[in-house]
């Protein structure tokens, strides 16, 4: 399975802030979209980084910051390892289990196109092993036609 087939099932939907945006103002982004990351691009939309939920919980936990004073540029994630639309679901899941990341960007010929994130993979994978389990076991039941 390819990183589009989660794409075309999940959408294409990208929360975006940039590296002056209050983290009050991504949490807010994020919150109201129920999603755990956004992605940070600069003026031209370009991807420059992403920042999540859990980096900004870090923050709080390492220091008492003002949310609402405190950039998303001072905790983002700059240059993320991104995603292909070609990828495969499982090699996405073994790089984000390795480099210890639950969002993934994924660039279509040169452009942002869509944020998956290891739910969304992990799902996936676990529906296809579904359908072939179904399979097989109607084969071996003798339900298909000799």
């Amino acid at each position: 399975m390819k990183i589009r087939d989660v794409v075309d099932l999940k959408g294409k939907k990208i929360v975006a802030v940039t590296p002056e945006t209050t983290l009050a103002d991504a949490i807010g982004a994020m919150t109201g979209n129920h999603v755990g990351s956004a992605i940070v691009t600069d003026d031209n939309g370009m991807l420059t980084g992403i920042v999540t939920e859990r980096d900004v919980l870090r923050l709080c936990a390492d220091r008492k910051c003002s949310l609402t004073k405190t950039r998303v540029r001072s905790l983002m994630t700059y240059d993320p390892i991104i995603g292909l639309l070609d990828d495969e679901v499982d090699v996405m899941i073994a790089t984000m289990v390795e480099y210890r990341f639950r969002h993934l960007p994924v660039m279509d010929d040169g452009e942002l196109t869509a944020i998956v994130s290891m739910g969304d993979l992990v799902k996936s994978q676990l529906k296809e092993a579904k359908v072939e389990n179904r399979h097989l076991k109607d084969y071996i039941a003798g339900k298909y036609p000799a």
